[in-house]
């Protein structure tokens, strides 16, 4: 077994149990039932959505992470779940894309001059596409 995957199983189902669902039928089961029942409603809560398999993943490893800090063993912060990016470590949110390029191009907000800090493209974790309305990031140069 992986050395990074032994605690990941009991990570993962202490996920499913925290959003409602079924260990047995796993965390992409949990994420597409609770989709469908929150498809639909006004306004859609990105921060209550269940996490994919890969982002749960990497949570999974930050944990795991400060739990050894914690104990005093000093791990490589790249090897679990952080990526170095102008010498500041970065959370790794997921390693696939957030959603298909095809849907990402539907994304927009409705910022209406420069994006605030409400602008729903930022708020999803997405930059700005050429369809958001009055976005200047989003208007073609």
């Amino acid at each position: 077994m992986h050395r990074r995957t032994y605690f990941f199983v009991p990570g993962e189902e202490f996920i499913i149990k925290l959003y409602g669902g079924k260990p047995e039928e796993g965390l992409e089961k949990t994420r597409s039932k609770k989709y469908v029942l929150t498809v639909g409603k006004k306004p859609l809560n990105f921060e209550s959505s269940v996490p994919s398999s890969t982002a749960a993943r990497q949570h999974c490893l930050r944990v795991y992470h400060q739990v050894q800090a914690w104990k005093g063993n000093n791990l490589p912060p790249k090897d679990w779940g952080w990526k170095v990016e102008s010498e500041r470590h970065i959370l790794i949110q997921s390693t696939l894309p957030p959603a298909l390029e095809s849907l990402l191009r539907l994304v927009r907000c409705g910022c209406e001059k420069d994006c605030s800090r409400n602008c729903e493209c930022k708020g999803a974790g997405l930059s700005c596409t050429t369809v958001c309305r009055m976005c200047r990031r989003g208007m073609p140069e």
